[in-house]
């Protein structure tokens, strides 16, 4: 993770800084299952959140366990083994051109009903109350050292 300390984030740039090992063209999309970009991301997110997963993981009798939640313009969809050794991290543009039952088809296929529920409620969240001090967020595809 030392290698990523040195990523500007506010006050010292306009928005938060998140890593992802894929990145579509116009930055609606990202991706990683990089460990240490899912730990340099939760040490963006804070300590509060990182408090959550790990009791959300103690409480759990699965291998793991998924988080769905807003962040900027972005659904973010956080998978993380209970060792905390695997993980994935998607985040999702909320302003897309697809319709809702379409995002619900897309996410039931991939996650499960549950998480894709959970996507369109925290959806549905971000675009009532969309404004532009909400749009924080942006997505970085660090270049390989």
């Amino acid at each position: 993770m030392e290698k990523y300390d040195i990523i500007p984030q506010p006050p010292l740039s306009e928005k938060y800084t998140f890593l992802v090992d894929d990145i579509s063209d116009n930055q609606d999309y990202g991706a990683t299952t990089d460990i240490q970009k899912i730990d340099y991301n939760r040490s963006v997110l804070g300590e509060a959140f990182n408090i959550e997963v790990n009791l959300s993981l103690l409480m759990t009798e699965h291998d793991g366990n998924t988080f769905v939640f807003d962040l900027g313009y972005f659904v973010v969809v956080f998978e993380i083994s209970k060792t905390q050794k695997e993980g994935h991290m998607a985040f999702y543009h909320c302003l897309v051109d697809i319709s809702r039952k379409e995002l619900f088809e897309l996410f039931s296929k991939r996650y499960t009903v549950d998480i894709a529920l959970k996507w369109i409620e925290v959806y549905d969240f971000i675009l009532s109350d969309l404004h532009p001090d909400r749009d924080n967020v942006q997505l970085c595809k660090p270049q390989q050292s």
